[in-house]
């Protein structure tokens, strides 16, 4: 919705809520797979929505920036992808039955690495 009216509150809304969605599936007990995926798809969403506002504002609404807005979002998902995978081998090697506390640290730092990288 946020990028379809060109409102970055209502992306930043959605984008929230996808967060909270990834946090509620922490206490639900969810592995650390199905949280990575779903915390980069959180940070695409608000990354790729981010960029096509941007883009619609500076270059026009008429404007075709799907090739622009393809090799953008490639490239996020391609560094997200491998931002997940480095930070599941890391719990893979380190994470003996840790906490869910360990999930959640694991999240916020592939979600923070992702937003680095952008």
């Amino acid at each position: 919705v946020g990028t379809l009216v060109g409102s970055r509150r209502a992306l930043g809304v959605g984008s929230g809520a996808l967060v909270a969605a990834v946090f509620l599936a922490v206490i639900g007990g969810a592995g650390p797979g199905p949280l990575l995926v779903g915390g980069l798809g959180a940070a695409l969403a608000w990354d790729l929505g981010e960029h096509a506002i941007g883009l619609g504002e500076q270059l026009g609404r008429e404007t075709d920036a799907t090739r622009n807005l393809a090799t953008h979002a490639a490239a996020s998902v391609a560094v997200g992808a491998v931002a997940c995978a480095v930070a599941f081998g890391v719990y893979v090697s380190a994470a003996g039955g840790q906490p869910v506390v360990a999930l959640v640290f694991l999240l916020v730092g592939a979600v923070a690495l992702v937003s680095a990288v952008r």
